[in-house]
This record gives structure tokens, C-alpha cells and sequence, in this order.
């Protein structure tokens, strides 16, 4: 069985301290926000703002007032107020699955900490850890998840928060459990069990003892696993009728009838759990729970095709989430069933994957690293036990005057020393280090400027044709049409005809070069270009707030091409019936979001990510030293977010 629990934590962590929030009104809230006096006051109630914009799943106005927190941020001194705004943005694109974003903010927002103290930043450090850690466990860095959780538990010890302890105590359970190190495992799970316990709520017990009875199957201590199913039934049946766990605990229990050879009773645990799906269609991530545990009995029953089906599930959806850890697991189950239904093809195919993901993976040096983070942790904890017995051991030295002025000079010397070797590796490092950041800098500053030369010559090119379009074959066409028009002996048809070859001249030599851009600036320019893409069967929606009039007219057409290309791209291709434009100016940052309702299409497919108007776009926004980041889903449309510095 295989389990997704991280992110499932550690997005509560932050939901629970969302709810209380709902029964305030959005109106009531933005009165707050005007009347702070402060700028770091202003931070502090926008957070409050984007809470209930997320509650209500606005997320467009979430990322308004989330950036608008980021803008003040800049003019604050406060390093808590800074990162706190790291942290509404984090989440946001964490919610949204922008994992590259949320992992950039995270790190932002610990690195602005890291030497406070205060127990405001603390606790604030030890979300953005956490939602971190899930973020790392999910791409399948566990080394770099469990040193996050590691890092963490001196900070838990001085916030004295329980919940959070008992969170990330779980959660480095869960981590041992992924590398398959199940002693470590019992040893955390045992800590998790015993807090959660000192709970009053029953629906705080239910999810530590169904973890422990997976752990206790993993270790094939199956009359452990069935107490603690029991356990969990018991709280199961004392905690509030809409809590998560019945799914989980019905598939839990199918597994275990498996183990012990009840299939008859799995099957009727697993058509009770789906017909609890079949009623709560939107599972989430009992989604792996419940359809392992369908691929387990269909196995101990001896049902390799129904087995395989599940797994193969399975694979499509941790290949959607991108969980990486279960890709593998179901890629050699895959291949392992259709090799017993004699599929030797099939077989062959998945038993080359899972060799693939397996070396991208490197689980095995992670287990080793994972254990490496655990022994350093141990380690400085003894370390803080000899520097306390050495403290003791000095007071009775210090009775022996003399060999305390001998030991302080020795000590003061070896210091000095030590300080000197010390300044002299940082010097050497900072200057190898320094020579290989410029380097790279120059690296950048040149393939810019190439880049940079491509798009001013393309943009002339443009420029020019389009002259020679309107002045040029423009202005021939519209003085035949002039005596033509007054010839009786023309047919109007021909004049019609000509007429319209002249708009459609027109229209090519303003998308080649929009007069409106020189002429209005960027906004107007945009407003236009949306309406001209806009038809009866498709609604173009602008929204535009901050845009300067000052940005210079190179950078202006680079981000009119950007957009013009998507539009293209999402009316050509997407057949949505409603694309939302947005653009908000924070200083020099620039922000554009393009969405449809269209169909979609598969990121990962090098038909579409390696398309000529992709790779335009991606020169585009590189020139401005941005990023760009696309949400695909197949009949669920296209989020195209991209950042730019103007």
C-alpha cells in the first residue's frame, strides 16, 4: 500500500487556522484594511483579506490583494511583515499547484527569518517548512523534505506549539515509512500516538491509529494492525459524521481481510467505501488509499486483471500529481500483473519505466541522506549535552588561578587562529565563488543580448513591413479604388471586393506593428487587442490594474507579443468559449495570467511544450528576465502565469 499524507498535513495546517475566519463578511475586512494607519498594518489585514478570498476559492482576487501585500512589503524594514507576505503568496500558488512559485516563496520567506527569534517568525518558519517539505515529498527529494522536518523540531521546541509538533512527528513517520525504514518509523509513530491521544476530540485520534495500523501492515505485524483498527473504529464512530477518515479506515480494513485470506469480507469493506465515493465523488487523495487497497484483494484473490486495472489507475493519477514515489511502486506492479496474464509486452514496457523513474529517483542514496539528517540532529543534540558537562567542569577549574590564566591564553590564541584560518577559507570561497557568479553573469548578460537583438530585429522587420503595407500597397490600393469608385462602368461588387482587401491590408499591417500601442500605450493597447480577438462565440474578459505609462516601448511590444501569442494560441487551438486576460504592475515586477475554459492539453507532451510559438514566447519573457508557468488539465482549460521585471 502506498500513501500521500504530507501534503495532505500540512495544507491543514493552514486551512485550520483559515476556518474561523469564514463567518466574516469581505466588506467588513477591506474596512479594516483602509483604515490601517501603517504600511505594516496594511500587510497584516490584506492577510486576513486573501484568507476569506481563499475560503471562497476567489483565487483571482486572492493574488490581487496577495501582491499588493508583496508591493508593500518592499517599502517595510519589518523581516516578519516581508515574509509574511512571502507567505500568503506561497500559499496561493501551493493551493494552485505552481509548485516552482510556492517553492520560491517558501524559501524566501525562511531565508528572511533565519536568524530571528521572534516567536511570531518562528511560527511562521515552521508553516513554511512544513508546506515546503510537502512540496519537496511530492517531486520525490526526501532527503530535502525530511532535513525541512528535521530543521523544525528545535523550532517546535520553542514556539511549545502541540499541534504543529504533532504534525511534523507524523510526518517524519510518514517520510520513514516512504524510505522503508520502519524502526525510525515506530519511533515517531509512537510520539504521534501518544499527543494525539492527550486530544480531547476523537476525530484528532482516528488518522495517528489508522497510520499506525499502515505501518503495522508494512511490518506484517497484522494482529497490531487490526488493534489499531479498532482504535480508530472506536473514534471513527464518536467524531462529527462529516470527517474524512471512513473512506480511508474501509480501505484499510479491506487490506488487512485480504492479508489474513477473508476475501469475502475485503469485497464487502470495498463496495461500502465505493458506495460512499459514489455519493462524495471528489475524493482527493483517499483516491490512492481506496484504489490500493482495490488492487491488493483483487491480487489476494487471485484477479490479476482487475489488479492490474487499479494499478494502472493508480499510475495515471500519481503521474497527474506528479508523486513520484508512487509512479515507481504502480510502474513495477504494473509490469509484475501483466507478466503473470502472459502480457510479456505491456510487461516489458512498464518494467523499462520503473527502471527509468527509478534511477531519476535515486531512492536508495535518499535513504541513506534521510538517515543522515536524522543522525545529525541526534548528533547536536548530544553536542548541546557535552557543551553543558564542559561548562560544569570549567567552574572547578576555575579554582586554579593559574591554570586558568594559562588556559585562557591558550585558548585565546588557538582562537585567534582558528578565526584566521576561518576568515582566510571564507576569503579563498567567496572569491572562487564570487569568480563563477560573475562568470555565469556574463554568460546571461550575452545570450540576453542576443536575444535582445533577435526581438529588436524582428520587431524592425515588423515595423518596416508594415510601413510598406499601409503607405506603400495601402495607399496604391486605396487610389484604385478611388477611380473606381467613380467609373460607372465598375461594378460595385469589384469596388465591395476591394474594399475589403484594403481592411484585411489594414488589419495585417496593425498586428504587424498596433498603432494603439504607440500611440495609447500598453493597457489601450491590450484592451483593443482582446476586443479584436472577441467574437460572438467567445467572451474576452481584460482586467488591468497599475500598468505605468513609463515602461519603455521595447519592453511594452515584448509583452503586447506575449499576449498576442496566447490569445492566438488559445483561440487556434483551445476552443474555449471565455479566455480572462489579467495584468497587474507592482513596481518593476509585471505580472500576466491568461486562462481559458478550452480543452486543455498535456504539458509534458513535446508537441505542445516545444511548439514554435511556445519557444517564442519563452525568448520573450527570458529577454525580461521572468518566468512563466503553465496549468493544463484536459477538459478542465489552461492557466499560463508568468512574471516579469520591467
Amino acid at each position: 500500500m502506498r500513501k500521500v499524507i504530507l501534503i495532505i498535513t500540512y495544507s491543514v495546517l493552514f486551512n485550520t487556522y483559515i476556518q474561523a475566519q469564514q463567518t466574516k463578511e469581505i466588506d467588513s475586512l477591506v474596512k479594516v484594511l483602509q483604515n490601517a494607519t501603517t504600511d505594516t498594518g496594511r500587510i497584516s489585514a490584506i492577510g486576513e483579506v486573501v484568507k476569506q478570498y481563499l475560503v471562497q476559492t476567489d483565487s483571482v482576487n486572492a493574488f490581487k490583494y496577495a501582491y499588493s501585500a508583496a508591493s508593500l512589503a518592499q517599502k517595510v524594514q519589518s523581516p516578519l511583515h516581508k515574509a509574511y507576505a512571502d507567505h500568503l503568496l506561497g500559499y496561493i500558488h501551493h493551493l494552485l499547484q505552481h509548485e516552482d512559485s510556492a517553492i520560491y516563496y517558501y524559501n524566501r520567506l525562511l531565508s528572511r527569518l533565519e536568524s530571528s527569534t521572534d516567536p511570531k517568525a518562528v511560527r511562521l518558519m515552521i508553516y513554511g517548512a512544513n508546506n515546503l517539505a510537502a512540496l519537496y515529498s511530492k517531486n520525490g527529494n526526501m532527503r530535502k523534505s525530511v532535513e525541512l522536518l528535521v530543521d523544525n523540531l528545535p523550532r517546535l521546541d520553542r514556539a511549545n506549539d502541540k499541534q504543529v509538533y504533532e504534525f511534523t512527528i507524523h510526518n517524519l513517520s510518514e517520510s520513514f515509512i516512504i524510505t522503508g525504514e520502519y524502526k525510525k518509523a515506530y519511533l515517531y509513530m509512537q510520539q504521534n500516538i501518544a499527543l494525539a491521544e492527550e486530544d480531547p476530540q476523537p476525530e484528532a485520534r482516528v488518522n495517528p491509529y489508522l497510520s499506525a495500523a499502515f505501518l503495522m501492515y508494512k511490518m506484517d505485524s497484522l494482529s497490531r494492525m487490526q488493534q489499531y483498527l479498532t482504535k480508530a473504529k472506536e473514534n471513527l464512530d464518536k467524531a462529527r459524521p462529516d470527517n474524512d477518515y471512513k473512506v480511508k479506515y474501509l480501505a484499510y480494513k479491506a487490506t488487512w481481510y485480504a492479508k489474513t485470506g477473508q476475501i469475502k469480507a475485503a469485497n464487502e469493506q470495498m463496495e461500502e467505501a465505493f458506495f460512499i465515493v459514489s455519493k462524495w465523488p471528489d475524493i482527493g487523495n483517499d483516491f490512492y488509499d481506496l484504489y490500493t487497497a482495490k488492487e491488493e484483494v483483487a491480487a489476494a484473490a487471485g484477479n490479476y486483471k482487475a489488479a492490474r486495472e487499479a494499478a494502472l489507475l493508480l499510475y495515471q493519477k500519481a503521474r497527474n500529481d506528479k508523486y513520484a514515489e508512487i509512479l515507481l511502486a504502480n510502474a513495477l506492479l504494473i509490469a509484475n500483473y501483466s507478466a503473470r496474464l502472459k502480457d510479456y509486452k505491456t510487461a516489458y514496457e512498464y518494467s523499462n519505466l520503473y527502471a527509468s523513474l527509478s534511477d531519476s529517483i535515486r531512492y536508495t542514496e535518499t535513504v541513506l541522506e534521510v538517515s543522515e539528517m536524522e543522525t545529525m540532529y541526534k548528533t547536536a543534540e548530544k553536542e548541546k549535552q557535552i557543551t553543558r558537562l564542559q561548562g560544569e567542569k570549567q567552574q572547578v577549574l576555575l579554582e586554579n588561578k593559574n591554570q586558568q590564566l594559562l588556559n585562557t591564553l591558550l585558548g585565546t590564541g588557538a582562537g585567534v587562529l582558528l578565526l584566521i584560518i576561518l576568515l582566510l577559507a571564507f576569503i579563498y570561497r567567496s572569491s572562487k565563488k564570487q569568480a563563477a557568479l560573475q562568470l555565469k553573469k556574463v554568460e546571461q548578460e550575452q545570450e540576453l543580448k542576443l536575444i535582445q537583438a533577435l526581438l529588436d530585429g524582428e520587431e524592425r522587420e515588423r515595423l518596416r513591413v508594415a510601413r510598406d503595407l499601409h503607405d506603400g500597397l495601402g495607399g496604391a490600393l486605396a487610389g484604385i479604388k478611388l477611380k473606381l469608385s467613380h467609373d460607372p462602368a465598375v461594378d460595385e461588387k469589384v469596388v465591395a471586393q476591394l474594399e475589403s482587401s484594403i481592411s484585411e491590408l489594414r488589419r495585417i499591417a496593425r498586428n504587424l506593428m498596433p498603432e494603439r500601442l504607440m500611440q495609447s500605450g500598453l493597457e489601450t493597447a491590450l484592451k483593443d487587442l482582446c476586443a479584436s480577438f472577441a467574437n460572438p462565440k467567445l467572451e474576452i474578459e481584460f482586467q488591468a490594474n497599475g500598468i505605468s505609462q513609463d515602461i519603455p516601448l521595447t519592453t511594452q511590444v515584448n509583452i503586447y507579443r506575449i499576449i498576442q501569442e496566447l490569445l492566438a494560441n488559445s483561440v487556434k487551438h483551445s476552443g474555449a468559449t471565455k479566455i480572462i486576460v489579467q495584468c497587474i504592475q507592482e513596481g518593476k515586477q509585471f505580472l500576466v495570467t491568461v486562462e481559458d475554459n478550452g480543452k486543455g492539453f498535456s504539458v509534458t507532451d513535446p508537441q505542445h511544450s516545444n511548439g514554435l510559438g511556445l519557444n517564442n514566447i519563452h525568448s520573450r519573457v527570458k529577454n525580461l528576465r521572468g518566468s512563466m508557468d503553465i496549468v493544463s488539465e484536459i477538459d478542465e482549460g489552461t492557466s499560463v502565469n508568468i512574471e516579469l521585471y520591467v
